[in-house]
């Protein structure tokens, strides 16, 4: 005689159909977290960062820690300001709290008074030089490497970005034709 309560014991297809349906559920929670915590696929939509980032690519953003440091060549996603009509900017960090930003006629940036090498970015003369800027705490200073085409720190509208606004930064570029990279630095 067996005591004891019987479980129902499903039939082998409904359980094998249970079993795969908590894994999707179980791999879509977890894809959200990562989504909303970790990283997010992100698309450009202009070409002010081009050739480094196409308007057509797919792109993997890393959410900012708020402990984390900027470094100079980080790309960086940003929360526009609201003179914008873009949803989102990715500009590169020129220059951290401290630091200043000046340029020659050239069209070259220099930082601390030093020439910053960039090969990344197009050639740009200025008509009008703008002025010196001591990068403030809590900020950091952006350029496009399409100098001159789209809004960034050099426009005096825009100036300096508060970290605050800074969402995350650019790591990875998906497969292309391109291949793999890292970008960034």
């Amino acid at each position: 005689m067996r005591t004891g309560i019987q479980l129902f014991s499903p039939p082998a297809g409904l359980r094998i159909f249970l079993q795969c349906m908590s894994f999707f559920l179980g791999a879509a929670v977890v894809w959200c977290l990562l989504g909303v915590f970790v990283a997010r696929p992100l698309t450009v939509e202009e070409d002010g960062m081009a050739p480094a980032l196409a308007p057509e690519g797919l792109y993997l953003m890393l959410f900012r820690k708020t402990d984390g440091a900027l470094h100079r060549g980080d790309l960086v996603v940003i929360d526009p300001p609201v003179i914008s009509d873009e949803s989102l900017w990715v500009r590169r960090v020129i220059a951290i709290p401290g630091q200043i930003v000046s340029w020659d006629w050239e069209g070259n940036v220099l930082v601390d008074g030093v020439i910053l090498y960039e090969s990344y970015a197009q050639e740009f003369v200025w008509e009008v030089l703008p002025d010196p800027v001591t990068v403030p705490e809590g900020c950091v200073y952006v350029l496009a490497d399409q100098r001159g085409s789209v809004c960034d720190s050099s426009r005096p509208e825009v100036g300096c970005i508060a970290s605050a606004r800074i969402l995350g930064t650019v790591w990875y570029r998906f497969p292309s034709e391109a291949g793999k990279e890292r970008l960034g630095k």
